[in-house]
């Protein structure tokens, strides 16, 4: 036993270099998760807030956090953040494991599930193949976001997966391979979830989402 509290505790994903580092977060409706990601010691047993959204800067208590990753380094994750009231606003950020250096842009996108290997090139998967709610039109998009070291811009469309998002296999959950010049991610556009693999290219050569 290394850690034991009274949450639901999900999204356990260990450093890919630095052995003795793990995280961890509180599951739940992000709306209502105080402080979602976790830091761990598996040898100390020490946890500590990472990203703590209890001292967050002024007006970011708006925001829920979640959906950490690791960096391809090991040493920092991404995140993103999406309004948890009217007051809110969508953000990207990035910080050290020990909750140090943290970098964190307003992010004008909306999108499901992000990875990237760093901070310069995330990819997202849009929404489910269809919506039906307030949340706008349906985008069920690979979408590519790119730093142009101001902001981030796009996003251009990768691939079509219109998958339905109706249970965990059916999350597109993109992925960036390791030498960053594809992208895996899961649909249901056959009925049946499969994995599938497509190629980057040039990201100017991609097209742009038409607002509609």
């Amino acid at each position: 036993m290394i850690h034991e509290e009274n949450c639901y505790i999900g999204h356990v994903n260990t450093s890919p270099t630095l052995p003795n580092i793990m995280t961890f977060c509180h599951e739940g409706p992000w709306d209502l998760v105080d402080q979602r990601i976790w830091g761990l010691n598996i040898q100390t047993g020490t946890a500590w807030r990472i990203r703590s959204q209890a001292d967050a800067a002024p007006g970011a208590d708006d925001v829920s956090i979640g959906h950490e990753y690791w960096f391809a380094n090991g040493e920092y994750m991404g995140y993103h953040g999406r309004p948890r009231t009217d007051a809110g606003h969508h953000v990207f950020g990035y910080v050290r494991w020990d909750d140090t250096d943290r970098h964190e842009v307003h992010f004008p996108f909306s999108s499901t599930h992000f990875h990237s290997l760093d901070e310069s090139l995330i990819v997202g998967d849009g929404t489910p193949g269809a919506v039906f709610t307030s949340a706008g039109p349906a985008r069920p998009y690979i979408q590519l976001f790119k730093w142009d070291g101001e902001r981030y811009v796009g996003p251009r469309i990768l691939a079509y997966h219109r998958s339905t998002f109706n249970n965990q296999h059916a999350h597109p959950h993109p992925r960036f391979m390791p030498d960053g010049k594809a992208i895996i991610y899961n649909s249901d556009l056959t009925s049946y979830s499969n994995v599938y693999k497509v190629e980057i290219g040039d990201f100017e050569d991609l097209p742009e989402i038409e607002e509609t």
